[in-house]
């Protein structure tokens, strides 16, 4: 079985990989990724973590239409077990995370939470 090894995770917002049958591919993912496999079957293998002493890395049955967001950032490896497994990797943009500080941060300013809350030391 031949391995592929993508040194960098997907660019684009949207982007599509082949894997051809009996091939694996070795892919680098965080919290920001969502992979979802569009047509055939394959073996996913998560990151590993440490549990104890002990590397452990799980792995299951991944089949179309099934989405795949990781708990941590890591390499997981893909391996095809049927004709060509096609799969979409969609990056979520860091600005959504910075949009969400910044709605918070106006909704304290303009006191929709009480400053006392937010800021106990401050003195009105």
């Amino acid at each position: 079985m031949s391995s592929i090894l993508s040194s960098t995770p997907p660019h684009s917002p949207v982007e599509r990989l082949r894997i051809e049958a009996g091939k694996t591919l070795h892919l680098p993912v965080d919290a920001r990724i969502t992979l979802r496999l569009l047509h055939g079957t394959a073996v996913l293998h998560e990151a590993p973590t440490w549990l104890g002493e002990r590397m452990v890395s799980t792995s299951h049955r991944w089949v179309s239409g099934q989405p795949y967001r990781p708990m941590q950032a890591g390499w997981v490896r893909i391996e095809a077990t049927s004709a060509p497994v096609e799969i979409a990797c969609c990056r979520e943009p860091a600005w959504t995370r910075l949009a969400w500080r910044r709605t918070v941060a106006w909704l304290v300013s303009i006191h929709v939470l009480p400053r006392r809350l937010c800021c106990p030391t401050s003195a009105r």
